[in-house]
């Protein structure tokens, strides 16, 4: 097994020129291809990240000292929510020697994933990492909706709802736009929750 290889040695130096992931790469493509063909997904879907345990050696090997197996490959899934079926999943390939930060991974990876379903009337539901006010519009104008928690430092959040002030306990406050609400809820005595 540790030997296995899943690719043509001969073109493999050309192919990891444009592609880190090219050694596995027709095997991953395959393997998205399987998985639209075998399911339909429900109404409600999911976007999260996921580690992949894995100690070898790779550019884009991630370090999460939060997760039970602390090494592997990331790997960012959409997938249906009530069956826990992945649908379609982009693995984190680390940034490009000599390009800046990105700005707005987690929103850029979420419409990635979930272009796929646009015009299907489906839900997509998220973590803060993924969920922007310009996520949810996008994803509104491509007949999705979105639901997810936020950030309390993210920009978009109306000031009254940035606040200290604590709520009752289990009490919420509404912000609305035309096509958005974003909830405040005060789940503990003093730590704050928001919803998009």
């Amino acid at each position: 097994m540790t030997h296995m290889r899943f690719d043509d040695k001969s073109t493999r130096n050309a192919r990891r020129e444009r592609d880190v992931f090219a050694p596995f790469r027709d095997v991953w493509d395959k393997f998205q291809k399987s998985l639209k063909s075998h399911y339909i997904p429900g109404p409600l879907l999911t976007v999260d990240e996921q580690l992949v345990p894995f100690r070898g050696r790779c550019s884009f090997l991630q370090y999460l000292p939060s997760k039970p197996d602390r090494y592997g490959m990331k790997v960012f899934w959409i997938a249906d929510a009530e069956q826990n079926f992945p649908l379609y999943g982009v693995p984190y390939l680390g940034r490009p020697a000599g390009q800046e930060r990105q700005v707005n991974l987690g929103r850029n990876i979420a419409v990635e994933l979930a272009t796929p379903f646009f015009k299907s009337g489906r839900n997509v539901t998220c973590d803060n990492f993924f969920t922007d006010l310009t996520l949810s519009e996008t994803l509104l104008k491509n007949g999705m909706t979105l639901v997810g928690t936020v950030r309390a430092n993210k920009r978009f959040l109306p000031d009254s709802l940035k606040t200290k002030k604590h709520l009752a306990l289990n009490d919420s406050e509404f912000s609305f736009t035309a096509d958005a609400t974003v909830v405040r809820y005060q789940r503990k005595k003093k730590k704050r929750h928001f919803a998009c």
